[in-house]
């Protein structure tokens, strides 16, 4: 709303038109940005490489979820997963996903999902009830073997992978409905695992974990020069390394302006510094698998005298170390 500020200015609100026209200014982010899917996709890769799950029964379409916000919002790696899963790929069910990419990537001969796509997971069976007549193909009797509906491809994947999930449709009289049938997928057996796969399930994950942390990014002060000129001045070089995969801000991070710097601090009084790099100077984004940068400074110090450096960065560690003025 327009109106007036204390100090007599006017306090300018949403204007019609110019600031709800979708051509005009930058739009807010609904898909993930491609360069941002190579890391996502090398997550999923691993997750399915270790924990052997490549089919999830049923994935529901993610809206709001916590992993999208704190992709689309704070610009940082963000995963999901119901936790369990079948081996092999599901049923061939198209449905409505989340963000998709830009521009879908084909990768090792298969078009990846980005994070918040549909997997190919498939629709939810019979709707929102656990036990519901749809999903049995017809009333009475019990699913029909061989079918070729998605229900059916479901009931069969479950049942080959050793899990009993369907009870047979049943009459049974109700109170005060009269008679009515009862049966089709047991309650909640396409959302949680069987309880007898749940050790083996966390051992998988906590091993996925420790490799997905060992994916993130990682910045180090990875080597130092200095060089004496004489009358106390000194050329001192610092080299940074990311020795992580991730770099130090996915693509999107840096569109949301979300993910502060990555900073170089030289542990001297500003005066010292003759020439060069500002006493704190940040580098630009460290794209991983050791990709460097170097800062560079001419300063006034005494022979022999030592100067700590520090690295700072928002989402990828710090690193700090001292050296010789010789």
């Amino acid at each position: 709303f327009g109106g007036r500020g204390g100090g007599g200015g006017w306090l300018r609100g949403a204007q019609p038109g110019r600031d709800n026209d979708p051509s005009s200014g930058t739009r807010p982010a609904t898909t993930v940005s491609s360069p941002d899917l190579v890391y996502f996709n090398a997550a999923s890769d691993a997750y399915k490489e270790i924990t052997g799950i490549e089919y999830v029964p049923v994935h529901r379409t993610p809206e709001g979820a916590f992993f999208q916000f704190g992709y689309f919002q704070f610009g940082v790696p963000s995963f999901s997963t119901p936790g369990w899963g079948l081996a092999g790929a599901g049923p061939s069910v198209s449905g409505q996903g989340g963000p998709q990419a830009d521009s879908p990537e084909e990768v090792g001969g298969r078009v990846r999902t980005p994070p918040g796509g549909n997997a190919g997971g498939g629709q939810r069976p019979g709707g929102r009830g656990g036990m519901v007549q749809q999903v049995a193909g017809g009333r009475g009797g019990s699913m029909p073997a061989g079918g070729s509906g998605t229900d059916a491809q479901l009931l069969a994947r479950l049942e080959a992978a050793g899990v009993e999930a369907f009870a047979d449709w049943a009459t049974f009289q109700h109170p005060d409905l009269g008679e009515v049938e009862i049966g089709g997928f047991l309650p909640y057996v396409t959302h949680n695992p069987p309880p007898d796969r749940l050790p083996e399930l966390g051992a998988q994950h906590g091993e996925f974990l420790v490799k997905l942390a060992g994916m993130l990014p990682r910045v180090r002060i990875a080597e130092t020069e200095v060089t004496a000129h004489g009358g106390g001045l000194f050329t001192v070089t610092v080299h940074v390394e990311n020795a992580g995969f991730f770099p130090t801000s996915i693509q999107h991070g840096v569109r949301s302006r979300a993910v502060g710097p990555t900073l170089v601090q030289l542990q001297v009084d500003a005066d010292q510094i003759m020439t060069g790099a500002d006493k704190t100077t940040s580098v630009g984004v460290l794209a991983g698998s050791g990709a460097r940068d170097s800062v560079t400074w001419v300063i006034r110090g005494r022979e022999g005298g030592r100067v700590e450096v520090r690295l700072l960065s928002a989402k990828a560690g710090h690193d700090t170390t001292t050296i010789t003025l010789r």
